[in-house]
């Protein structure tokens, strides 16, 4: 009897320890799914944030008319810029689901089928400087610390036409429309397009 007693308290002690190591696994398995889920409902308040936003700022772009003439990677640099409207600014991010503000230039007119270097310092160089009244649609307007010294640049954006442009400007924002606007800049350049 006493071994009998024994038996069952020891199968007993064993079916406790498997319920609690169970439990444990469960109870993992609960905050995993609960941390899925959670990530999920974050990642679906994003996009829809950021719908959102694309969807008032399409909305409130203005209906910029480009000029007769105006050369076909332009045309097709600026309509790809624009299907990124509400689109994150990330530091470091090249698109197409998220720029930052050089990004945003280089994914554009690659979608043109123009090469232009990555950073907007290196954007700089890539063709002539018109000045504030001779800007096209097409060219990159930039800003820097020091307006005298263009190694100082640290923003780029993409100038539409009728005084707007199309920036990804800082963390937090997204790519958006907004007027041309003056404090820190230092001029603009024109890309030397490609024939064809």
């Amino acid at each position: 009897m006493t071994w009998a007693r024994a038996s069952a308290a020891l199968a007993r002690a064993q079916v406790i320890g498997l319920l609690q190591e169970s439990s444990s696994e469960l109870s993992a398995a609960n905050g995993l799914v609960l941390q899925l889920v959670l990530a999920e409902q974050q990642r679906a308040a994003a996009a829809a944030a950021a719908a959102a936003a694309a969807i008032l700022n399409t909305a409130a772009a203005p209906p910029i008319t480009l000029p007769v003439g105006t050369p076909s990677q332009v045309v097709a640099a600026i309509a790809a810029a624009r299907t990124r409207l509400g689109a994150p600014y990330v530091w470091g991010a090249t698109g197409p689901g998220a720029f930052d503000c050089s990004g945003l230039t280089q994914w554009s007119y690659a979608q043109a089928g123009l090469a232009i270097p990555r950073v907007a310092a290196e954007q700089w160089n890539i063709g002539p400087h018109p000045t504030l009244t001779e800007l096209q649609p097409g060219d990159l307007l930039f800003w820097a610390t020091d307006v005298n010294d263009p190694s100082t640049i640290h923003h780029v954006a993409l100038y539409i036409g009728e005084g707007y442009m199309i920036e990804a400007p800082h963390s937090g924002a997204v790519v958006h429309i907004t007027p041309v606007y003056l404090d820190g800049y230092i001029g603009a350049t024109r890309p030397v397009l490609t024939s064809g």
